[in-house]
């Protein structure tokens, strides 16, 4: 088993600390730049009214909420629209349906659909048994 040194050395090289002439260079960079950006702000209320543009802001954003408010149930209420429209189309497609099979030839009486299902549970008379079709309509139409 090799033997692990307790402290592992990197290859890098640990980045040196700047030197106090750097430091001294940068500290005063962003006095200059916080002292720029102040000068800049206090100028400002000379050019803009801030509380006309605060205010002009808030209600830009007031409004802007309303207006999404506005849309989403606007959004909505199409939305129930087309649900409706949709449940509207079904349900007279399946009415219409209904009524055709009503009135077709030979969906009530001896051949007709409900004695089908009222003769499905009879087995015929006489030891053989007929094959049956896996559906009604299967057998309707062969």
């Amino acid at each position: 088993m090799r033997h692990r040194p307790a402290k592992i050395r990197s290859l890098r090289k640990a980045p040196r600390p700047p030197g106090r002439f750097q430091a001294c260079l940068l500290a005063l960079a962003w006095i200059a730049a916080g002292s720029g950006l102040m000068f800049g702000l206090s100028q400002l209320p000379n050019r803009l009214d801030t509380v006309l543009f605060f205010s002009t802001a808030l209600r830009n954003i007031s409004m802007g909420l309303l207006q999404l408010g506005a849309g989403l149930l606007q959004l909505v209420g199409a939305l129930l629209l087309i649900i409706l429209v949709a449940t509207s189309l079904v349900l007279l497609t399946g009415g219409l349906l209904r009524l055709l099979r009503v009135f077709s030839p030979g969906s009530f009486g001896p051949e007709g659909l409900g004695s089908r299902f009222r003769r499905a549970g009879k087995r015929p008379k006489g030891g053989a048994s007929e094959p049956s079709a896996p559906s009604y309509l299967l057998d309707r139409h062969l």
